[in-house]
């Protein structure tokens, strides 16, 4: 996965592309605060589609490069093709746009963002920046960011898509009780984080 520059209503479309066409199977989108901005991201990572076909809409832009990532992917440019389309948009997608909901803008919006763009496969609640965008000062723990984080995490188990955040290895088991499907811990020092998450999924 590929963490692509902020505030995506600049619409680089071309640094999407670029990533894309690198092999990557999945791109980060920080600061998603809105619909266009997720409409935009998704029609930016998607080929233009076969008209007729179920998952026409909406129509993708990326430009057609073949010549790398299918390489990577171990497929041919016409399997790559049918591959590399964005899940759940397209059921047997394999490529994943997160969307970084870290701002209240996002949080007021997250709900229309679920709703209304279906090529948005996992949300993450990002604790850190919303913390400085509500003047808390990367107080992540404050109690406003953690209703905001859960706030997040209902609208997603509402539509059904999964829900990511980052912790520390001792908030591990909390989030997944809270019902956080995707966790990410910080690997400075050592793994236990992943290997606290291994043993409550019984992995």
């Amino acid at each position: 996965f590929v963490r692509v520059p902020p505030n995506f209503r600049e619409r680089n479309q071309w640094v999407l592309k670029q990533a894309l066409d690198a092999g990557v199977y999945g791109l980060v989108l920080p600061h998603l605060n809105n619909v266009d901005d997720a409409q935009a991201a998704v029609v930016a990572a998607r080929y233009p589609q076969v008209p007729g076909v179920a998952d026409f809409e909406p129509e993708g832009q990326r430009g057609w490069w073949y010549r790398i990532a299918p390489r990577y992917w171990g497929l041919t440019p016409t399997e790559y093709y049918d591959a590399a389309d964005l899940w759940p948009l397209d059921p047997d997608g394999n490529m994943l746009l997160m969307g970084i909901i870290e701002e209240p803008e996002g949080v007021k919006n997250v709900r229309d963002i679920l709703r209304e763009v279906k090529g948005i496969g996992a949300i993450w609640a990002g604790p850190g920046d919303m913390s400085v965008a509500m003047g808390h000062k990367g107080n992540a723990g404050h109690p406003d960011v953690q209703a905001n984080l859960l706030t997040i995490l209902e609208a997603c188990k509402e539509f059904g898509v999964p829900c990511a955040t980052g912790c520390t290895a001792e908030e591990v088991s909390m989030r997944l009780e809270q019902g956080f499907r995707i966790i990410i811990t910080s690997p400075e020092k050592t793994t236990r984080g992943l290997d606290e998450g291994r043993k409550i999924a019984g992995r």
